[in-house]
């Protein structure tokens, strides 16, 4: 009886170390085969192997434009100038849901920035439509594709190695925030930079993920929240005149109802 008993456990075993083996094949043949499609979408998008550093500071607001947003004018930022050669129509030709790209200097983040069909399709395919679990960085599907809402979420898989928004996690310290404060959106309209305000866990379906609003007090308590749940202060506040952009992807294993989020709101743009 317990010859049979063992034969079993050691059969048993050996099923899970086979499939455990397999899965672990299959994951890492996904992971290059997704690192490979990003590295053609990089070709294509002529991105330079090597992106500026140095980002200079901006002049105080002097344009209003449309709903009140006041532009700032940005000036000789490398970085916004080299992104803004990137050429979109060549990825858009091999996928038309490409709408830009989106970066954050002297990480990982690097990729093209697409149109969710749904907030499901590009959880598990590349930009070339490729089916793979790291997935694609893509905008919330009830938002407009031109980054002209109040507030515009965008999502992408936290990666183990660093990849999609896996670099999303160093903004748990305040001294990575100190030293990667922007973001970067490069699409039709142009070259945008976000300064980064708030970064903390939030809850699936709270006032985070909100789109829409009715009036300026609802923007307002938007603002509020945002700024009181960040795990620190960075010292800037958004206005309701301002746009809102947030990144948002999955915390950790064992945590499905909270995400990792980072705000930034617009700073300026360079205009195509």
């Amino acid at each position: 009886m317990k010859n049979s008993l063992r034969k079993l456990l050691v059969a048993i075993l050996a099923v899970v170390f086979i499939g455990s083996t397999g899965m672990y094949i299959y994951h890492n043949a996904q992971m290059k085969a997704a690192e490979e499609s990003y590295h053609s979408a990089e070709e294509l998008a002529d991105i330079p192997e090597e992106m500026p550093e140095e980002i200079i500071e901006v002049e105080e607001p002097e344009t209003e434009l449309e709903k009140g947003w006041h532009e700032v004018e940005i000036t000789n930022d490398e970085y916004m100038s080299v992104l803004g050669e990137t050429d979109i129509a060549s990825l858009k030709e091999v996928n038309e849901d490409v709408l830009g790209w989106i970066a954050i200097p002297d990480t990982q983040l690097s990729y093209p920035l697409m149109e969710g069909r749904d907030n499901s399709y590009y959880l598990s395919h590349t930009w070339d439509n490729k089916p793979s679990s790291a997935g694609s960085v893509f905008v919330e599907k009830y938002n407009s594709t031109d980054l002209s809402d109040y507030h515009t979420i965008i999502y992408g898989h936290r990666m183990n190695n660093g990849a999609i928004f896996g670099s999303l996690k160093g903004y748990e310290s305040r001294a990575y925030f100190e030293q990667h404060p922007y973001v970067y959106i490069y699409d039709v309209n142009g070259v945008h930079r976000y300064e980064i305000f708030s970064v903390y866990e939030a809850e699936v379906g709270s006032r985070t993920y909100q789109v829409g609003f009715k009036n300026e007090e609802s923007k307002q308590n938007f603002i509020n929240y945002c700024v009181e749940s960040s795990v620190y202060d960075t010292g800037i506040v958004p206005t309701i005149d301002d746009k809102i952009l947030t990144l948002s992807t999955c915390t950790a294993v064992g945590h499905e109802k909270k995400r990792w989020v980072v705000q930034a709101r617009l700073q300026g743009m360079v205009v195509e």
